[in-house]
Formats: C-alpha cells, sequence, structure tokens
C-alpha cells in the first residue's frame, strides 16, 4: 500500500475484523513478532553456499559490515527521528553484518537513521570469534573499537580516517603521509606496522599495518572536488568524461 491505512488493512485482510480491533493488535509483541519474521525472511534470501578460497582460509569469517537508511512517513518520525531540515524529519537505519565466506546474515538491527554509524560500532567486538576479519567503512572508524578488535584475536580492514595521527611503532616518530605519499613519491616505510593516535579525545594507539596504493584520476578528483565544495559550504557536482 503506498499509504497504508487501518481501514486499507482491515480491507486487504481475509478475516472480518472492524478497524479499532486491528488497531489494538498493534502491541509490543506484534512489533517484534513482525521483526522475527525480517529475520527469517533475510536469512533465508541472503543464505548461500559458502566460498571456498585459499585467500580466504586464514579467516574464520569474513564480515562485511554496513548500514542502509530510506525515510519513511513524517508522521513515524517520534520512533524513527531524521535529520530534518532539507532532509526528511523520519528515516529508518538498518545495520548488517553478513558473513561473505559462509554466506550468512550475523545480525540484522534497526535504528534510527539519526544514530551514526561511529555510535553502533561499539557493539561490533562483542559479534566476533577469533581469525574473524571485519571490513567495514570510515562510518565506523574508532581507535576503542579497533583496539576491542584486535583484543579478541581478531582482524579488521577499513579505510584511513584522515586525521589520524601515523608513528613508527619503533621509535614513536611521526609519519609525514603528505610526503611520503605525495605527488612523484615513492614510499619506503621499511616496516609497515605503525602505531595511530588521534586527537586529544581518543588517545588510544594500535599497531595495524597501514597499506597505500596510487588511486586513480578519476576517483581522486571527485574527492578533491567534493572536499573543496565542503570548504565553500556549497554541494559538489562532478561530470566524468
Amino acid at each position: 500500500m503506498k499509504h497504508p491505512s487501518l481501514g486499507g488493512m482491515v480491507g486487504a485482510l481475509k478475516a472480518r475484523m472492524s478497524r479499532e480491533a486491528l488497531h489494538q493488535r498493534f502491541t509490543a509483541s506484534a512489533a517484534q513478532f513482525l521483526k522475527r519474521c525480517l529475520h527469517t525472511i533475510l536469512h533465508q534470501k541472503f543464505q548461500g553456499a559458502g566460498i571456498r578460497t585459499m585467500l580466504l582460509r586464514p579467516f574464520g569469517r569474513v564480515l562485511l559490515v554496513d548500514s542502509s537508511s530510506w525515510d519513511v512517513s513524517p508522521k513515524l518520525q517520534k520512533v524513527w527521528p531524521g535529520a530534518g531540515g532539507n532532509a526528511s524529519p523520519a528515516n529508518c537505519k538498518i545495520q548488517v553484518a553478513y558473513d561473505y565466506k559462509q554466506g550468512e546474515l550475523i545480525f540484522l538491527e534497526p535504528t534510527a537513521g539519526t544514530v551514526p554509524d561511529n555510535r553502533y560500532t561499539d557493539r561490533l567486538p562483542a559479534l566476533l570469534n577469533p581469525q574473524d576479519l571485519v571490513l567495514m567503512d570510515q562510518g565506523y572508524f574508532k581507535l576503542r573499537t579497533l583496539n576491542a578488535i584486535m583484543a579478541r584475536d581478531a582482524y579488521f580492514l577499513t579505510r584511513f580516517m584522515v586525521g589520524t595521527t601515523v608513528e613508527v611503532a619503533q621509535t614513536g616518530a611521526p609519519l609525514d603521509l603528505d610526503r611520503l605519499l605525495g605527488p612523484g613519491a615513492r614510499p619506503d616505510l621499511g616496516d609497515p606496522w605503525c602505531a595511530w593516535a588521534r586527537g586529544p579525545q581518543q588517545t588510544n594507539s594500535l599497531p595495524p599495518r597501514v597499506l597505500a596504493r596510487e588511486s586513480p584520476d578519476s576517483p581522486t578528483t571527485r574527492r578533491r572536488v567534493k572536499a573543496h565544495a565542503q570548504q565553500q559550504g556549497r554541494t559538489a557536482q562532478t561530470l566524468d568524461i
């Protein structure tokens, strides 16, 4: 139904029921039942045969962690608050972890659109087993969480967060990434294990392996245009030719 209503739902049911009787059945138990149905359907839909490859053999599971969000009716603002302003006042987000190696949906959790991925990331370490590999984007970047992942003997792969201080683990000397990775540079970092320490509020440090490679011109140009537009308070528009 494009515009669902009690009358429309009653009309779609085979059983004879009044709108008032249907409204009384919208309870917390009914919501949990529908949520469980959604989990069951998605588990069946995404269940695969698994992947057998030498590349992934060292890892027990390879978890792809991401979120997806969409606008809902403004009448649901109190249940699923959105950002408001030019955006919708009501928005729903779903956090998902999918085991790419086994072909299984590990968890699915609905949240309000105003809940950032960075806040949800604290819950990830408790879901991990030793030798798991977590793949996530910058939205989940938090040093405390990355440390907790390593404490569980698990691994992570994420994009570098701009503004993160990178130091040589053995000496503590800071690395000048602009100089090492600038145009025409051929960096030789030696031992690739480095320590991160990000900002006064995130004093945690950890020794991940930092990898760098040259980006193609097109994505790099889009990022530069977007960054420049944000500095000017405008929306970036690029055209690929």
